[in-house]
């Protein structure tokens, strides 16, 4: 039954034959419970084989031959790392071929949303007793959301007005989105809504136009957007029974909250799968230092230093408070200078004074100087051993939010830092709002060269033919006596390859098309003639010939 770690999306079956017929069914089970006299059940996993030996499947269910691709195939690189068009975080994306025969070499954008604008409460601190004020964050002006139950934009503790949501915004959901776009032809009806090919249309891109290629104003009709329908406006805008064409771009994956890793959702060990491709996350959940690309500029004058967010216990003049810093993703420079250049924050409150300090703290990422504790041990003004600094920065409102805080351990040392001396804090970040990866999905091509090298492979299986042949399918149910349809396969053909069939005196017989399917390199022959005779036992020959070369050999058939 399992282990129970998790939902497996995908697998890979190897134990298979060429040419052979196989059946899959996916289902979902329990086991019952005999006590209260339940049975175990599962989803339907119905196959149907018809008395026409036609194979109908249903919802939870696949038939499949396997077979190889043509010879000369050159299959897309399994998995590419892409590069950001711009990015905050600082994990990587990767793309992943499942399904090389769905993959469109389209070019796609990959977005993110966070905890700071993805409309959900994600740590639960949202009160509905005491924050259900409504959109304008005040109680009592019955303004849209007000005591409605939910969480609304504009109200406390959620999305940008929750400091732990917005200030550490951690990646939630990621969509896809196909820039090259897609038509879609339907027949109107009228009033009534058709549905389209694909969901999660990106309404800007959209263009309507009827059978003469005429475009239609948007005010004829109207579309659901996330659903991907389409029906008139009113009656006779878009005329029963026509046909028009909607062109548009849309959203393969979109708002997916399953991603390799992610905190908020249960299961993480795989993503979505879209025309052919998945995306594989190495994103960076959690904020910390990043020890490989910080240091000090100067590394004769680099002096250790602990770095983490800011986590003690103050005293203060009403008691005690517990200083916990927020872990802001960002990077920092703390910057030197020769003379005094900034005073360190005073907060009486902890009993903290600002001194004249030679340095200051740049905010990399939100571009921006911040202000910082300075917490000067040895008060001579100067960083030194012992010291340590705690970040402070603006909140949404101008409110200091504290969040990092760096102490430098006792060492024997002393170091004069001054102008050019900078240490560099860079750190690991999760995606977020405003990341975006563009990249283009490579489809699978077919080297002709290497084709040419690769005649030698083609084959006949079986050969020799002797009676049957495992791979043959049997009798339609119903059907008891005679047989079914003898086959041999020709395999690793050249795509658009035709194969000749001769008797031994010469005599032409048979010529099989390949259809070009590159992802198939298999011609099947049924083992009858041209006027669909059934053929004598004997040695035939065949002569594959291709744009690529031709090749020649034999066949027994064995009754």
């Amino acid at each position: 039954l399992g282990k129970n770690t998790g939902v497996q999306h995908s697998f890979v079956d190897e134990d298979v034959e060429n040419g052979r017929r196989y059946f899959y069914a996916v289902v979902a089970y329990d086991r019952g419970d005999p006590v209260k006299g339940i049975f175990p059940k599962e989803n339907d996993k119905r196959i149907d084989i018809l008395p026409s030996g036609q194979v109908r499947t249903f919802q939870n269910t696949a038939v499949v031959i396997p077979n190889a691709q043509v010879i000369g195939y050159i299959p897309p690189e399994g998995s590419v790392q892409i590069a950001p068009r711009s990015a905050v975080g600082s994990g990587q994306v990767y793309v992943k071929v499942v399904d090389d025969a769905a993959l469109t070499g389209h070019e796609y954008r990959l977005e993110f949303f966070d905890t700071a604008n993805d409309s959900v409460d994600n740590n639960g601190n949202w009160n509905v007793l005491t924050d259900d004020v409504g959109k304008d964050g005040i109680a009592g002006t019955k303004d849209a959301g007000e005591n409605n139950g939910v969480p609304d934009a504009g109200e406390p503790n959620f999305d940008s007005t929750d400091p732990d949501e917005y200030f550490v915004p951690t990646t939630t959901f990621y969509s896809v989105r196909d820039l090259n776009g897609v038509s879609s032809t339907f027949q109107a009806r009228d009033t009534l809504f058709v549905r389209l090919q694909h969901k999660h249309i990106i309404p800007e891109t959209m263009e309507l136009k009827n059978s003469s290629s005429e475009v239609i104003p948007t005010s004829k009709y109207v579309v659901d957007f996330n659903a991907g329908k389409i029906r008139g406006r009113n009656v006779g805008d878009l005329l029963y029974g026509e046909s028009y064409t909607l062109s548009y771009q849309y959203y393969p994956v979109f708002r997916s909250p399953y991603m390799e890793g992610s905190p908020y959702v249960n299961e993480t060990l795989d993503t979505d799968i879209f025309d052919g491709n998945r995306i594989v996350f190495h994103n960076h959940w959690k904020v910390v230092l990043d020890s490989s690309k910080s240091g000090w500029s100067n590394p004769a004058k680099a002096m250790d230093f602990n770095f983490n967010n800011i986590d003690t216990y103050i005293e203060t003049g009403s008691g005690t408070d517990h200083l916990l810093g927020l872990r802001h993703p960002a990077d920092y420079h703390i910057i030197f200078y020769d003379d005094i250049i900034d005073t360190s924050l005073t907060v009486e409150a902890y009993y903290v004074y600002g001194i004249p300090i030679n340095f200051r703290v740049y905010n990399e990422t939100d571009q921006r100087f911040i202000d910082v504790l300075f917490v000067d041990t040895d008060f001579n003004s100067q960083l030194s051993s012992t010291d340590e600094l705690i970040f402070a920065e603006p909140g949404l409102n101008g409110e200091l939010l504290y969040t990092w805080d760096i102490y430098f351990p006792s060492i024997d040392t002393v170091y004069q830092y001054g102008a050019g001396d900078t240490l560099t804090l860079k750190l690991k970040k999760p995606f977020r709002r405003g990341d975006v990866f563009e990249f283009t999905t490579a489809k699978p091509t077919i080297d002709k060269q290497a084709a040419r090298q690769e005649l030698t492979n083609i084959r006949v299986v079986p050969n020799p033919y002797i009676v049957a042949t495992s791979h043959e399918l049997p009798l339609p149910p119903a059907i008891t006596s005679g047989r079914g349809d003898r086959k041999i396969d020709f395999i690793h053909v050249p795509s658009g390859a035709k194969v000749h069939i001769f008797t031994a005196r010469g005599e032409h017989i048979r010529t099989l098309q390949h259809d070009n399917n590159m992802f198939d390199g298999t011609i099947s022959w049924n083992l009858k003639t041209k006027e669909n005779l059934d053929i004598a036992a004997g040695v035939y020959f065949y002569v594959v010939e291709s744009d690529v070369g031709t090749q020649k050999g034999k066949i027994a058939i064995i009754k």
